[in-house]
């Protein structure tokens, strides 16, 4: 990730004529300006978006106004665009904002400014055969149906090479509830992330979605059952990626005796309120 980080900056900003440097590559003093990129840090976020790794890119240069215009090329480089690693995987840079103040480095005679870019959703392995919740399934499938083909739909965690366009939905919580005679009726409560790279683009697909699922109803879960929806909120102020814009209630009731979709214990709660 690192070598297709440094290419594509040596690439896009012809300022910098190709001076893109890891920290231990650097010469003293070296030829201005230059950027240097390291990865700061790395560690777990959440179930959906699964690792987190942070690169941070320094900006050299004679003067602040330089060093600005470094790192605002840098940003358009970068931020929420797709590059691949060299080896047929993909990844996404999203920019983080500046780390802390400007400096002024005595080694190289250079002010210099740092900004922080992320990369998400970095995971093992998935297991393909494990199959999908059937309700999680429904929705991502009747979400399908809806969108333009180049739009990605993921259930329940972000892959790795997730398009530009992309919308998740992931299950944040399941209560069962006693109907009396023999009957439970099952509630579960998704959470639908949009994200694009256009945040007006991101709007209207978020429109889309809450207006055409209350008209909607219910929805189709195989051939033998539907599930009413409800309780559709879309809050545009969340963050997209990690915490979802868009939350549905879907529910069934169902006989309890014979029934293979009940759960052991009374209610399952899965994820904190937070998201």
């Amino acid at each position: 990730m690192r070598e297709a980080i440094k290419l594509r900056l040596a690439a896009e900003i012809s300022a910098l004529e190709g001076r893109c440097y890891e920290p231990y590559e650097l010469a003293t003093p070296a030829d201005k300006p230059f950027v240097t990129i390291r990865m700061a840090e790395e560690a777990w976020d959440t179930p959906w978006t699964g690792i987190k790794r942070i690169f941070e890119v320094t900006a050299y240069s004679d003067t602040l106004t330089s060093v600005d215009m470094l790192l605002d090329e840098a940003v358009r480089s970068l931020h929420r665009i797709r590059l691949s690693d060299g080896s047929g995987s993909f990844f996404t840079c999203l920019w983080e904002g500046t780390v802390q103040a400007e400096g002024f480095d005595a080694e190289q005679q250079a002010v210099f400014r740092t900004i922080r870019f992320s990369v998400r959703a970095i995971r093992p392995q998935v297991d393909a055969s494990i199959g999908q919740e059937p309700w999680l399934e429904a929705t991502a499938a009747w979400t399908e149906g809806l969108v333009d083909p180049e739009w990605g739909v993921y259930r329940t965690y972000w892959p790795q090479d997730y398009k530009p366009r992309s919308v998740l939905w992931r299950t944040k919580q399941v209560d069962v509830l006693d109907k009396g005679t023999a009957t439970v009726e099952i509630r579960k409560k998704l959470i639908g992330h949009v994200i694009a790279p256009d945040e007006q683009e991101r709007l209207l697909l978020l429109t889309q979605l809450s207006v055409t699922l209350a008209r909607t109803s219910k929805l189709h879960i195989g051939s033998e059952r539907s599930a009413e929806i409800s309780e559709i909120i879309s809050d545009m102020r969340k963050y997209p990626f990690r915490c979802g814009q868009l939350s549905l209630t879907l529910s069934s009731r169902i006989a309890v005796s014979g029934s293979t979709e009940l759960p052991i214990m009374a209610g399952i709660h899965a994820g904190a309120n937070i998201f």
